[in-house]
């Protein structure tokens, strides 16, 4: 038998290549399962980051009003709207008028609705180099920002402070059952302040009975 014939070891031959194809295959499949559990992986460190980020970006916002609120109050003993602390998006042109305050020439004009904070511009602690261009191209202003992270600007963060001591609950009404709806007791003070002041201005719509007709109306459609 002559074991050096042409096609005595094919069979042989055939096997080890069937193995060494099995062995890359298994080894190509490790390689692709390693490679997608360290983008996963790296993927959920980024979101991680980002989240820890976000929460000290907003904290640090937080203290920056509180600080400066605390400092108004050792310069004067009252809030004013007029103050940097002020959320100036919720006002028109003919409370802050553009002689009077020239660096805000864009405000709202009367009637027209408020901007969100996320599209506001005259946010609290406004400053006119603090304005900026989204994706979206809108213009937003911001309070402050944090630096050295990978934004241009820094994280920014956006404060809306409101006096909320010089509002008025309109919701605080002696309201009547309504259907489903129990009856809630309300502040007797507010009824004849409203009033004395629609009074005081002529204008009977001002009255606490028209609020009380709107507020119905709005939570029998709710």
């Amino acid at each position: 038998m002559n074991l050096f014939a042409p096609g005595a070891h094919a069979p042989r031959r055939g096997f080890v290549l069937l193995v060494t194809l099995a062995l890359l295959s298994l080894l190509s499949m490790l390689a692709i399962l390693f490679v997608r559990r360290t983008q996963s992986e790296q993927t959920v460190s980024r979101c991680y980051l980002e989240r820890v980020r976000a929460r000290m970006l907003a904290e640090a916002g937080l203290e920056r009003a509180i600080a400066g609120v605390r400092a108004m109050e050792m310069q004067q003993a009252w809030l004013d709207p007029r103050d940097d602390w002020s959320y100036k998006e919720l006002y028109t042109r003919l409370e802050f008028p553009p002689a009077d305050f020239p660096a805000l020439p864009g405000l709202r004009a009367p009637g027209t609705p408020p901007k969100a904070l996320e599209d506001a511009v005259y946010v609290s602690y406004y400053d006119p180099a603090h304005v900026k261009v989204d994706a979206r191209g809108v213009r937003r202003g911001y309070s402050g920002a944090v630096g050295g992270t990978h934004e241009r600007d820094g994280d920014t963060y956006s404060l809306k402070i409101l006096d909320c001591a010089s509002q008025l609950n309109v919701n605080n009404f002696d309201l009547p059952a309504v259907g489903a709806l129990p009856a809630h007791p309300g502040n007797a003070a507010l009824f004849r302040m409203l009033d004395g002041l629609g009074q005081a201005l002529g204008e009977p719509n001002l009255g606490s009975q028209t609020i009380l007709n709107h507020i119905l109306a709005r939570r029998r459609l709710g």
